[in-house]
């Protein structure tokens, strides 16, 4: 598994999924230090910092700020571990409330 940022064209398309290019702080950090070679130069290394809990955090907080209302999210898991992230969210306020109660009481199923 690599630290390193995704190609372009995964990084593109994270950034339509997600609506903005704001991942890119959320899901990496950098550390620079000067080249023990070449101390004219420094050196940088990217790393990641996102895991599953941390993405779905991001993912829920941009839902949260599109949608009337954003139920919690459901968690689908198989033997090897979190296979789906389930999430909910209702665009008309009017019904809104009694979606997310509904999509709620679903998601307390899954056995979260």
């Amino acid at each position: 598994m690599s630290d390193a940022l995704p190609p372009k064209a995964w990084a593109d398309r994270l950034t339509r999924i997600f609506g903005t290019d704001e991942w890119k702080k959320d899901f990496y950090s950098t550390s620079s230090w000067q080249s023990l070679i070449d101390p004219e130069k420094r050196v940088e290394r990217t790393y990641k910092t996102a895991d599953q809990e941390r993405i779905t955090e991001f993912f829920m907080k941009r839902l949260k700020g599109k949608f009337a209302a954003v139920a919690k999210p459901g968690f689908l898991y198989n033997s090897k571990g979190l296979l789906f992230v389930l999430m909910f969210a209702a665009g008309n306020e009017k019904g809104a409330n009694a979606g997310v109660k509904i999509a709620n009481d679903l998601m307390k199923g899954l056995g979260q």
